[in-house]
């Protein structure tokens, strides 16, 4: 393999690529690498800030959550307080399958919805592309932080029974 394709395909192949697919990859990719940069304070803060987001617009665009978050537990989470400490139920699969419609945002268009599902005791749930391009911004990070940057080639070793859907 030439020496020089990696970086080729790194720098400028994957980003063309997603460019002119539109698929909001490389913004979702930067904004992953840019973790790297902070150090632990820096860390936390963005933490509390997307788990405070995450709360706030789960509340306002899911019936579920609306029953089960706390009005003021965004603005705790985001003044530190622990997620243990702000009594959110676990999510667990008897719930998912009784209350699945309830659980998904309301904004979220139906169509763009992908099915998906675990192993063990059977559940179906949806994620939607966005969650797949952090999926993939997160696994290229993970492979650089083990000296595997994007464009090397690597074996990867995969599978699922849940990848087996009769």
């Amino acid at each position: 393999m030439n020496v020089l394709y990696p970086a080729f395909y790194r720098h400028l192949l994957h980003p063309i690529y997603h460019a002119v697919k539109r698929d909001g990859f490389n913004a979702v990719e930067r904004e992953a690498l840019a973790t790297d940069m902070l150090d632990a304070a820096g860390l936390a803060r963005l933490q509390r800030a997307k788990f405070s987001r995450l709360l706030r617009d789960a509340r306002a665009q899911s019936p579920y959550y609306r029953e089960v978050i706390d009005a003021g537990a965004a603005e705790a989470a985001l003044d530190g307080t622990p997620p243990h400490e702000l009594g959110l139920p676990f999510l667990t699969k008897a719930v998912i399958r009784e209350r699945l419609e309830d659980i998904v945002a309301a904004d979220t268009a139906t169509a763009q919805l992908i099915a998906t599902g675990t192993g063990g005791e059977p559940v179906r749930f949806h994620t939607d592309p966005h969650a797949g391009l952090w999926h993939k911004s997160v696994a290229i990070r993970n492979r650089r932080w083990v000296g595997v940057p994007i464009g090397e080639r690597a074996a990867i070793l995969w599978g699922l029974q849940i990848d087996n859907y009769e």
